[in-house]
This record gives C-alpha cells, structure tokens and sequence, in this order.
C-alpha cells in the first residue's frame, strides 16, 4: 500500500529535465523489467506452442481430408478431398508464417532483457529492446493492412449490395 501513496504523491504530467546526460534505472524500474520479461516469456512461449499445435492439427487435417472419399467420379472410384485441402491449407499456412516472426521477437526480447538483468548488460538491453521494436512495428503494420483489408472488404459488400440491388429493380 506504501508504493501506491508514494505513486499519488507524484505529479502526473511535466517531469524535470534530467540534468544526467545517461538515462539511469532505479531498481523499482530494473524489477518490472524483470516481471515485463517474465510475462513476454510466458506469452511468447505459449504462442509458440499455439503455432506449433496448428502445425499438427493442419498436418493432421491435411491427412484425413485427403484420405477422405468426397464423392464418386464417372468410372465409380472415389475421389479425394485434396482439392479442398490444398485450399483450406494454404492460408493457414500464411498465417502461421505471419504470426511466428513477432511471436519469436517477443520471445528474443524476454530472453535478452532477463539477461541483460543478470548480468548489467547495457548492450544486450539494447538488443532487447531492438527485438521490442521489430514485434511492435511488425504487429503495427500488420493491424494497418488487417484494417485496409476490413476497409475493403466493407467496401466491396456495399457495392455488392447496391448492384445486387439495382438488378433486382
């Protein structure tokens, strides 16, 4: 309860200038690095293990679809599904592909920055902190063209409804 009255005592806002021309952490800030790489951990090996279950499950889907009769052709042989399974497969492969690079970034960061603790390693905290910047920038750019691709696909549903519309009239 202390650290939370010390914390309201703070101003909120305008800080002072550091006169030090070195930015200096204080332990308080050297241990919530320290929990901020614990949970980058934890995030990142779970995502990790997320990937690596899709790539079963894919492999094991891709199996028994195209193992499965969908339907007889004109001689009376069955035909398989592997048609629909290359289909279904080629986009989760894309995102598995997509999602590995920030997860393995997190991760890079959370191993780093716990060993630039141990061991008061500026230059691994740099390095890190380089790993934090390519997840975050990565993710950015990702949610900008997920928004463009949501943006037009609004779009294309609007245009569909209007002509749909208009050959019906």
């Amino acid at each position: 309860m202390d650290n939370f009255e010390q914390n309201q005592e703070q101003p909120s806002g305008h800080f002072a200038p550091n006169p030090s021309p070195f930015l200096e952490l204080t332990p308080l800030s050297i241990e919530y690095l320290r929990e901020v790489a614990k949970w980058a951990r934890f995030l990142s090996i779970v995502g990790l293990i997320g990937i690596g279950l899709s790539v079963i499950a894919y492999i094991f889907l891709g199996v028994t679809l195209s193992a499965a009769p969908l339907a007889l052709d004109d001689t009376g042989a069955a035909k398989g599904m592997a048609g629909v399974t290359g289909l279904m497969f080629i986009p989760g492969v894309i995102i598995m592909l997509i999602y590995i690079l920030p997860i393995w970034w997190l991760y890079q960061f959370s191993t780093k920055l716990g060993e630039a603790i141990n061991f008061k390693n500026s230059q691994v905290l740099e390095t890190s902190f380089q790993f934090l910047k390519k997840h975050y920038k990565f993710i950015g750019i990702l949610v900008v063209v997920m928004l463009a691709l949501y943006i037009l696909l609004f779009v294309g549903a609007i245009i569909a409804g209007i002509s749909g519309a208009l050959i019906n009239m």
